[in-house]
C-alpha cells in the first residue's frame, strides 16, 4: 500500500509499506520501464531468492547481480563488478535497477544506477529493519574507501521504496537492533513522544505489534528532514546524530567487527556524555538514552568508545560533515531537541578528550 509520494527537488519517491511483491508488480506495470535488473545480497538471495522468483515480476538469475555480504564489500572493487554485469545484461537508461537487501546493497545500487550510462532509475526493496527505517530513503548513495566511510558518492533518489515486514522475520536479534538504534535516533533528535513510545517496545513482540507503525513513522520523519535540506548542509545534518563516532568505529574496525546500528548506538551515547560534560546538554540525557537502548536489548556495558588518538582524529577530519574548517557535530539540548555544534578542526582533540565531570 502506498503511504505517500515524497517530492524532493526534481525527484519523487513513492513509499510503499505492506506487501512488497504486490506493490512492486503494480509499480512496474504503471511505470512502463524496459526491464527490471536486480542487485541482491548473496545471503538475502539464499533466503528469499525462490520467493523473489515466484512473486516479483521480471526476477530471474539472468537479470540478477549478486553482491557479497558485508560492509567491507561496499567498495570500488565491487562497484566495478556491478558495472561489468550491467554491461553484460545490456542495461540502458529505460531500465530500472532494483536493490534487494540492506543498506550496503541500497547504497551501492543507488550509486551504480546514478552513474552507469550517466544515470538510470532505481528502486529499493529493503530487507533489514535498518534499511527500512533509514538508509532506503533520502538519496544518499556511496561506497567506502580505506580512509573512511561513504567518501565516494552522490545524491540519487530512488523512484520507489517497498517496505515489507515479512522480510524482517528471518533476521536475528542483533540485526533487528541495528534498525532500532536508528529508530531511537529519530526520537532523540526531534520526537520525544516517539522516544517514549519505544520504551514500551517488547523486543520479542516487535514484529507483530510495533514494526509497521515504527517503519512508517521513521520513513515519514526522515523524508521530512530530507525535503527541508536535500543536500545535507543544514537541518538534515541532525540525522547524523551519533554517526561521527559511529563512522570512526566502523572505519577503525575495518567495517566488519561492528555493525552500523551498534556503532550508531555507541556513538549516540558517547557523544551525549561528552556534550553533557561540557555543559552543552541537559544533565541526565545520556542516562535516558542508555535506559532506552538497554530496554530495546542493547548491552550498553559492552559499548566501545573512541579515544582522542591520531587515527580517530584523522578519520574525523575526513568526515563529510567537516566544512569550512569545522566539524559539524550533532548534539542534543535534551531528548527531542538537537542542534549543530561547530568545532574547529584544531579543537577536535580537546572536545573528544575523556569526559570531564
Amino acid at each position: 500500500m502506498k503511504i505517500f509520494d515524497s517530492g524532493i527537488g526534481k525527484s519523487e519517491t513513492a513509499i510503499f509499506v505492506g506487501s512488497a511483491s504486490v506493490d512492486f508488480n503494480e509499480f512496474m506495470v504503471e511505470s512502463q520501464y524496459g526491464k527490471a535488473l536486480f542487485m541482491i545480497d548473496e545471503n538475502v538471495f539464499k533466503i528469499h531468492g525462490n520467493l523473489m522468483q515466484k512473486e516479483f515480476k521480471g526476477f530471474s538469475q539472468e537479470r540478477t547481480i549478486l553482491i557479497p555480504s558485508g560492509e567491507s564489500n561496499k567498495s570500488i572493487k565491487t562497484l566495478e563488478m556491478v558495472y561489468k554485469r550491467l554491461s553484460e545484461m545490456e542495461a540502458d537508461r529505460d531500465d530500472v535497477l532494483v536493490a534487494v537487501g540492506g543498506g550496503v546493497v541500497g547504497d551501492m545500487a543507488g550509486f551504480a544506477a546514478g552513474t552507469f550510462k550517466r544515470g538510470m532509475d532505481y528502486v529499493n526493496v529493503p530487507t533489514t529493519l535498518l534499511a527500512q527505517v533509514d538508509s532506503s530513503v533520502g538519496g544518499k548513495t556511496a561506497v567506502n574507501l580505506e580512509s573512511g566511510k561513504n567518501l565516494v558518492g552522490m545524491f540519487h533518489h530512488p523512484k520507489a521504496v517497498f517496505a515489507d515486514k515479512s522480510f524482517l522475520k528471518t533476521l536475528d536479534k542483533e540485526t533487528l537492533l541495528d534498525g532500532m538504534a536508528e529508530m531511537a535516533k529519530y526520537g532523540c533528535i526531534g520526537d520525544k513522544e516517539f522516544f517514549m513510545y519505544m520504551k514500551n517496545i517488547v523486543t520479542g513482540e516487535f514484529l507483530e505489534k510495533n514494526a509497521r507503525f515504527c517503519v512508517e513513522k521513521s520513513l515519514l520523519t526522515k523524508m521530512k528532514y530530507v525535503a527541508e535540506d536535500e543536500k545535507d548542509r543544514g537541518r538534515r545534518m541532525l540525522l547524523n546524530f551519533g554517526h561521527t563516532i559511529a563512522h570512526v568505529l566502523e572505519t577503525m574496525e575495518g567495517y566488519e567487527s561492528i555493525s552500523h546500528g551498534m556503532a550508531v548506538a555507541c556513538g549516540m551515547l558517547q557523544i551525549t556524555r561528552l556534550s553533557e560534560a561540557r555543559g552543552l546538554t541537559e544533565p541526565g540525557t545520556a542516562n535516558e538514552i542508555e535506559q532506552i537502548l538497554s530496554a530495546l536489548g542493547f548491552d550498553t556495558g559492552s559499548f566501545r568508545k573512541i579515544q582522542a588518538g591520531k587515527e580517530s582524529l584523522d578519520i574525523m577530519r575526513q568526515d563529510k560533515k567537516t566544512i569550512d574548517g569545522c566539524l559539524n557535530l550533532v548534539l542534543l539540548k535534551r531528548i527531542g531537541e538537537a542542534f549543530i555544534h561547530r568545532v574547529p578542526v584544531g579543537g577536535i582533540e580537546a572536545f573528544f578528550a575523556e569526559e570531564r565531570g
